[in-house]
């Protein structure tokens, strides 16, 4: 006897064996919400990279480049990775993923930044570049948001 028209007949978080298309349907629209995703917070993490190496005169490949580098490009690559944990409220694991390094190098960049901030010329700087990425990032969300409507 099928169950009535206000319960689910299926738990919709387990595989469906009566109906495998609605499950292949369910992992595709995950995979899409999680490409989608991973490619904006890629267009951010660029975003921020762009601005750090702009006040830096560190070349944005440096920044974002894997391997390590001098002092002065590590330097510009744990602002970008603070400015995208503070400025976009992003949690360290997200901040990792989108710079390639792990939670704990992430972390590690954050506190050296924040120690850093003592010194007020420095501050100030980055409480510029944090208003800057607020704003762009609300500016890309926006735009974003417009090709929708369209």
């Amino acid at each position: 006897m099928p169950a009535p028209p206000d319960t689910p007949a299926h738990d919709a978080r387990r595989p469906d064996p009566d109906n495998p298309t609605r499950d292949a349907i369910a992992v595709c629209q995950a995979s899409v919400v999680q490409r989608t995703r991973a490619e904006m917070d890629g267009r951010e993490a660029a975003l921020v990279i762009q601005m750090v190496a702009a006040i830096s005169a560190v070349p944005a490949p440096d920044i974002s480049s894997p391997q390590r580098r001098d002092m002065r490009t590590s330097r510009a690559r744990s602002i970008a990775m603070y400015l995208a944990h503070t400025a976009l409220g992003w949690p360290l694991q997200r901040v990792g993923q989108a710079f390639g390094r792990n939670r704990t190098s992430v972390s590690l960049a954050c506190t050296r930044v924040e120690e850093a901030r003592d010194d007020q010329a420095f501050d100030r700087l980055l409480e510029q570049l944090e208003g800057c990425v607020r704003l762009m990032s609300g500016l890309q969300a926006n735009s974003v948001n417009l090709k929708v409507i369209r």
